[in-house]
């Protein structure tokens, strides 16, 4: 597992070890937070069947302070192993990657649009630095956490159980066929990115030519325009992952 985790992320040994930590971290914090819902269906079986007796409430008190206690624990141990240790494998992993640019020939970033490949370097480390601290441990501990509670039901009534699983494969089904437009907006985006940057990047090399045939404000017309473009594809974009979020949860 930890050599799979290791070629799909680029993750290091110790990094592929902490995003197992997450997973662990986010399906127990998962599970601490369904003990308030527990307490909260003890509490309403005793008041319907009018047997909170007085000695109850103490016991109710100190179940809500270690709760809080608890939840209090599990998210400052989920917020290291996802946050803390994304960003420091986030670390390793553009020193690693800059040690490997720094070993290629120049020529090689001759035949590249360095445009294109910064670009294109720089989205995929931040990409995977967000997948890795929201994305991947979030998707993995919840899958886990609702198994566990699923199976739980199981014990007090297969119904609730059903009720509280049908759900899932509607929820799966709508993540799994979102990919391909999922794909294309991310395909547009980058697209809409690099012209973005190559505006850019003709601007700070032909300044002085545009300022000598007064084309300036055509050139930031036609880079504004580029810009526009970009935002609302970021926007777009930003729209389906918030939504495949929203499913997700």
């Amino acid at each position: 597992m930890i050599e799979k985790l290791k070629h799909k992320y680029a993750l290091s040994s110790k990094g592929a070890k902490d995003m197992v930590r997450a997973f662990i971290a986010v399906t127990l914090s998962n599970l601490v937070l369904m003990l308030p819902v527990g307490l909260l269906y003890l509490l309403a079986s005793y008041l319907l069947d009018n047997q909170l007796l007085q000695e109850k409430f103490v016991f109710f008190l100190i179940a809500i302070v270690v709760i809080l206690i608890c939840i209090a624990l599990t998210t400052v141990f989920q917020y290291r192993a996802t946050f803390l240790s994304t960003y420091v494998e986030s670390g390793v992993r553009r020193r690693t990657l800059a040690e490997k640019l720094r070993k290629l020939p120049l020529s090689y970033f001759g035949k590249k649009d360095l445009a294109d490949l910064t670009n294109t370097i720089m989205s995929d480390c931040a990409l995977l630095e967000t997948a890795s601290s929201h994305w991947i441990p979030e998707l993995i501990g919840a899958m886990i956490s609702t198994t566990i509670i699923v199976i739980s039901l199981l014990f007090f009534d297969f119904r609730m159980a059903l009720a509280a699983i049908w759900v899932m494969p509607i929820a799966f089904a709508i993540v799994l066929y979102s990919r391909k437009a999922m794909r294309h907006t991310h395909e547009k985006t980058n697209v809409y990115r690099i012209d973005c940057l190559d505006g850019i990047q003709e601007g700070l090399e032909t300044l002085r030519d545009l300022r000598a045939n007064n084309m300036c404000d055509q050139y930031m017309e036609s880079l504004n325009e580029k810009i526009k473009l970009l935002k609302n594809m970021l926007f777009l974009r930003n729209l389906q992952m918030q939504h495949l979020f929203v499913v997700h949860k």
